[in-house]
């Protein structure tokens, strides 16, 4: 019984502690899905985002930014800080991995990871992420999304 409860102990205090999630110095890649996958094009939402953080899509392909998006595959939808700085992932601040599957998209809430915002101008926010919902649906790098306006 003392073993069992000195392994809860340590389990209790290393989740306190918590994991570091280094940001690589590379393009925003990884996993989604299970499948490869790389950033491309993203953009964020005029009516989605707010004085919290900016609503923002990534993708893999290309598509009409600030537009009524036709993108399709898997992608990723994340909430940016509106300030530069470096932020965890959390229950308050989170990132989701969207898989498309035949029924149908799959959204995965990703708790684990980091944000770090670089630079906001006004037309782009640039920083880097390294998130992680699972081993199939990781990425990590840096990006840069176009801020649409009205």
């Amino acid at each position: 019984m003392r073993n069992f409860l000195s392994a809860i102990v340590l389990s209790v205090a290393a989740l306190g502690c918590g994991e570091s999630f280094e940001i690589s110095d590379q393009p925003l890649q990884g996993q989604v899905g299970g499948e490869s996958w790389s950033f491309l094009k993203g953009d964020t939402s005029v009516f989605l985002s707010d004085s919290d953080g900016y609503f923002a899509r990534l993708y893999a392909e290309d598509f009409e930014a600030c537009g009524f998006s036709q993108a399709t595959g898997n992608r990723l939808i994340l909430s940016i800080p509106t300030e530069i700085g470096d932020y965890d992932l959390g229950l308050q601040r989170n990132m989701t991995f969207v898989v498309e599957e035949e029924d149908g998209p799959l959204n995965l809430i990703a708790t684990e990871g980091r944000i770090v915002v670089d630079e906001i101008t006004a037309t782009t926010i640039t920083g880097g992420i390294h998130a992680r919902f699972d081993g199939d649906n990781e990425i990590d790098g840096n990006f840069t999304v176009t801020i649409c306006s009205d």
